[in-house]
C-alpha cells in the first residue's frame, strides 16, 4: 500500500488499552488474589561466596500458619538460564549477596516475614572476587567449580572464571593498522544500573489436583517462562499455563525465570496459590540489573579521517550468573563497531563471573556501554585531527550496500540522514558558545531482533475482529500496534478490533517483548494472518457477489466490485451468514520467523549542557534524539519510546548507580538510587525520520531500545566540549568532573 493509502498505519491513534491502564480496571501481578491464596518470601544469602553445611527449618515449620519451607535439603531442580544453564533453584553454594536460600509460604504476610527469621542456616564461607580483575587473578577464588558440566559452555577458557568468549568481525585487523597513519588506543569502563520499573516482580502460581500449573506473572516473556519452568517442574509443556498480566515496566528485567518456579514448587508443595512479590530491596539485590563493562578500544585512521580498523576487547561482569542472557555475550558486543564503514574489524567480547549479583538484559543490553566506548574514542580521534564530530562521522558512515563492521548485509540504512537531521537543527550551532557551555554528538545502530512469532486473526460473527498473539506488551503500546496493522489489512475502523495476547493456553507462540522485535516479528505474523483472512473474506464474499476476488475491494467494513460500490456486502452480513449457514468463523493464520539482525534502527543524538566549573555538576539543558524508525505505525507511541529511552540514557550517563561494595549493594532503595524525575529531564525533542524502509510490516523499524543506547556518549562528549575534560568511566557525576577539572588546572 502507498503512504497516501493508508488509513489507520501512520496515524497517532489511541492507546487500545489506554482506558483500562489510567482507570486502574489492569490487573497486575500484584494485584491478582485467588481464594486461599498463601503468601510468599525467599531467605537470601549474606554472604557473597559460601557453601551451605546444613539448613534447621524447624522452629519455622512449627509456626503456626506457614504452610511450606523449602530449602536445597528438599527441592533438588534441573540447572536452568536462557543460555547457559549454570543456575540452581535452591543451590547449595551461594554466590552473591541475595542468592536464594530457602522459600516460605504462610496464610498472611506478617506470618511469611517472620518465619524467614527462623530459619538457621550454618555456612561455610568462601573466598570470594568481586570485580573483573580481581575475578581474573591467577589464584582467584573460583566461582563455579562446575563450570565445565554446564549445558552450552564452550569453555575452557584462560581463566576458570571466564564464563563466554566470542568473536566478531571482518577483514583483516593488522592490515588496517598498517594501513592508518594513526592509531589510537583508549580504555574505557561502565557501571552497573537497575531498570527500575515501578512495579516490582510478581507472580501467583496455583497447581490443580490434576497436575496443571497456572501461573499469573508481571514477565516480558510468558512463552520463555512456560518451557524453563516446565523444565524445572518436570513437567510437559502442555501441564504448565503462563497468563502475563498487565506489566508495570520491564526494559529487559522481565525477560526471564525470578520466582515463578519457586511459586509453582511452594504451590505444589501446599496444594495452594501462592503469590510471590519482590521488594523494593530485593529488586535491587536480586534481580538482573545492566552488566558493568570495561572496553579496550583501538582505532585506526588515516591522516584525512578515513577509518581503515577498529579494534575492541570488551569484557562484561556477568556477576554471579550467566544464564539469564540468551546469547553468551551480551548483545552489545557485536555493535562495538558502531554504525560505520570499517574494513578491518576484530572484536572479541568476554563474560566474566564475579560474586555480585547477576547482571541482564536492559533495554539494548550491551549497547550503550558500546556506544558509550566507540562514540566517546570517535569524539577523541576527531579532536586529535582537527575534525569536525559531525563531519568525521558523516565521512565515515555506513551507506545502503555497505556491510556492517562485522561483515552482515543490512537493508534500509538512514544514518547520513539522521546526522545531518540532527546537526540542522540548532544546537550544534551553539558548540562553546560560553565557558561551562557544551554540545556533544553520540551515534548508534540498533538491529531489529528476530525469533519466530504466530498470530491468528478472526472475523465475528458481528463483523468485528479479535486478533490472537503471544506477544506481551510491557507498557510499549505493542497491542496498539498491531491491531493498527490488522485495521489497515482487513479494511475496517481500528474500533473494530480486539486484541487477546499473551497466554500461552489461548494464544499462538511468541518468543517475547524483546531486543525490539515485536514490531517486526509479531507484526510481520499479524500481517501474514491478516492477509489471509483478508483471501478468505475475499474469496467468500466473491462467491455471493459473483464476481472474481481480484475484482473486489476490502475497505470500511465492507466487500464492494471495484467501480460498482452499490454491488457489495457488509462483513457483518457476510460473517452473519456465514457461522449461520455454514456453522463457523473465517480465521486467518500467521507465523513468520527471521534469525537474521536486520533492519537497524539508526540514532544519533545532540545533547547540550551546562557544567559548574566549581563543583562538577553536569546539567543536561536539551537533547535532541533522531531516529530512522523506517515507516512509524503510531507516531506518537514511537515518539514516547524514544523520549522514555533517552530519560533512562541521561539517568545512565549522570546519576544512576548502583553502589556495590564487598558484593552488597548499598543504595537498594529509591531514596538513595537516584533515577532522574520528570522535574530533572531536560528538554527532550524527539526527531522521527522516515523513508529507508525496514523489514516490518509497512516498512517499520524497531524502536523500543535505540534511544537509551547513544545518550550516554552524547552527554559524555557535550561535557568535555564545554570544559575540556574527558570522562572515560561512567557515570559522569560531580566528583569525577570536579576531580579532573582540578587535575586540567594543574597540568595548565
Amino acid at each position: 500500500m502507498a503512504q497516501m493509502d493508508l488509513t489507520v498505519v501512520g496515524k497517532s491513534v489511541g492507546r487500545i488499552d489506554g482506558m483500562n491502564q489510567v482507570s486502574g480496571r489492569a490487573v497486575f501481578g500484584t494485584d491478582v488474589k485467588l481464594p486461599g491464596m498463601l503468601f510468599g518470601r525467599t531467605l537470601r544469602s549474606p554472604h557473597a561466596h559460601a557453601r551451605i553445611r546444613h539448613i534447621d527449618t524447624s522452629r519455622a515449620e512449627r509456626l503456626r500458619g506457614v504452610r511450606a519451607v523449602l530449602t536445597c535439603l528438599n527441592v533438588k531442580t534441573p540447572r536452568y538460564g536462557r543460555f547457559l544453564k549454570d543456575q540452581e533453584v535452591f543451590p547449595r553454594t551461594v554466590r552473591y549477596v541475595g542468592d536464594r536460600v530457602a522459600a516460605v509460604a504462610a496464610t498472611d504476610p506478617d506470618i511469611a516475614d517472620e518465619v524467614l527469621e527462623l530459619i538457621h542456616v550454618e555456612y561455610e564461607v568462601l573466598p570470594a572476587a568481586f570485580e573483573i580483575a580481581d575475578a581474573l587473578k591467577p589464584g582467584a577464588a573460583v566461582i563455579h567449580e562446575e563450570l565445565s558440566q554446564y549445558k552450552n559452555y564452550k569453555g575452557p577458557y584462560q581463566h576458570p572464571n571466564i564464563a563466554a568468549i566470542l568473536h566478531y568481525g571482518k577483514g583483516d585487523i593488522a592490515q588496517g593498522l598498517k594501513e592508518a597513519d594513526h592509531v589510537f588506543e583508549e580504555r574505557f569502563e561502565t557501571h552497573p544500573v537497575h531498570q527500575v520499573y515501578v512495579e516490582p516482580h510478581a507472580t501467583v502460581a496455583q497447581a490443580d489436583p490434576s497436575g496443571k500449573v497456572t501461573i499469573w506473572s508481571s514477565t516480558q516473556d510468558p512463552f520463555e517462562v512456560q518451557e524453563e519452568t516446565a523444565e524445572l517442574l518436570g513437567l510437559p509443556e502442555a501441564k504448565v499455563r503462563v497468563i502475563m498480566t498487565a506489566v508495570g515496566g520491564g526494559f529487559g528485567g522481565k525477560g526471564h525465570l525470578i520466582d515463578e518456579p519457586v511459586a509453582a514448587l511452594l504451590s505444589q508443595r501446599t496444594g495452594r496459590p501462592v503469590k510471590l512479590v519482590m521488594s523494593r530491596e530485593e529488586e535491587f539485590m536480586a534481580s538482573q540489573p545492566r552488566h558493568p563493562c570495561v572496553i579496550e578500544s583501538k582505532i585506526a585512521v588515516k591522516k584525512d579521517g578515513t577509518l581503515t580498523g577498529r579494534a575492541v576487547r570488551a569484557i562484561f561482569d556477568t556477576g554471579a550468573y550467566g544464564g539469564f542472557t540468551p546469547m553468551p555475550v551480551p548483545g552489545g558486543i557485536t555493535r562495538m563497531g558502531g554504525p560505520y564503514r570499517i574494513p578491518h574489524v576484530k572484536i572479541e567480547g568476554w563474560r566474566v563471573y564475579t560474586n555480585k549479583v547477576s547482571f541482564g538484559q536492559y533495554r539494548a543490553p550491551g549497547d550503550p556501554q558500546a556506544a558509550f566506548a566507540m562514540e566517546s574514542h570517535m569524539d577523541m580521534v576527531a579532536d586529535a585531527l582537527g575534525l569536525d564530530p559531525i563531519d568525521f562521522r558523516l565521512k565515515n558512515a555506513l551507506q545502503e550496500g555497505d556491510l556492517s563492521p562485522i561483515g552482515e548485509k543490512w537493508d534500509g540504512i538512514g544514518f547520513t540522514e539522521t546526522l545531518k537531521r540532527a546537526r540542522s537543527l540548532g544546537a550544534w550551532d551553539r558548540r562553546s558558545s560560553r565557558p561551562g557551555h557544551g554540545v556533544g554528538v553520540g551515534c548508534s545502530e540498533r538491529s531489529t531482533g528476530s525469533g519466530t512469532s504466530s498470530a491468528v486473526v478472526k472475523l465475528n460473527e458481528d463483523g468485528s475482529l479479535t486478533l490472537l498473539t503471544g506477544a506481551a506488551d510491557i507498557g510499549t503500546g505493542a497491542k496498539t500496534i498491531l491491531a493498527q496493522i490488522t485495521a489497515e489489512i482487513m479494511g475496517v475502523p481500528f474500533e473494530a478490533l480486539d486484541v487477546i495476547a499473551a497466554d500461552t493456553e489461548a494464544t499462538p507462540y511468541d518468543k517475547g517483548s524483546g531486543a525490539s522485535r515485536t514490531t517486526f516479528a509479531a507484526g510481520n505474523a499479524v500481517r501474514l494472518a491478516a492477509e489471509d483472512l483478508r483471501g478468505k473474506v475475499l474469496e467468500y464474499a466473491a462467491e455471493r457477489l459473483e464476481a472474481a476476488a481480484e475484482d473486489l475491494v476490502l475497505e470500511k467494513g465492507r466487500v464492494s466490485v471495484k467501480g460498482s460500490p452499490e454491488r457489495g456486502v457488509s462483513l457483518h452480513d457476510l460473517s452473519h451468514r456465514r457461522f449461520r449457514v455454514e456453522g463457523g468463523p473465517l480465521i486467518g493464520n500467521g507465523t513468520f520467523l527471521e534469525n537474521r539482525r536486520n533492519g537497524p534502527n539508526f540514532g544519533t543524538h545532540v545533547a547540550e549542557v551546562e557544567v559548574d566549573p566549581d563543583t562538577g555538576v553536569v546539567r543536561v539543558l536539551s537533547l535532541i534524539a533522531v531516529h530512522d524508525v523506517g515507516r512509524a505505525i503510531n507516531p506518537t507511541t514511537t515518539s514516547g519510546q524514544v523520549e522514555g529511552g533517552v530519560a533512562q540514557g541521561i539517568g545512565y550517563a549522570v546519576t544512576e548507580q548502583m553502589v556495590i561494595k564487598d558484593g552488597v549493594v548499598q543504595n537498594p532503595s529509591l531514596m538513595t538510587y537516584l533515577v532522574p524525575t520528570a522535574a530533572d529531564l531536560p528538554r527532550i525533542q524527539s526527531v522521527l525520520v522516515e523513508g529507508h524502509l525496514g523489514p516490518g510490516p509497512f516498512g517499520a523499524k524497531g524502536t523500543g531500545e535505540a534511544p537509551t543506547v547513544p545518550t550516554a556518549a552524547a552527554i559524555a562528549n557535550a561535557v568535555y566540549n564545554a570544559v575540556g575534560v574527558r570522562i572515560k568511566a561512567l557515570p559522569l557525576t560531580n566528583e569525577k568532573v570536579y576531580w579532573a577539572l582540578k587535575q586540567l588546572k594543574k597540568q595548565a
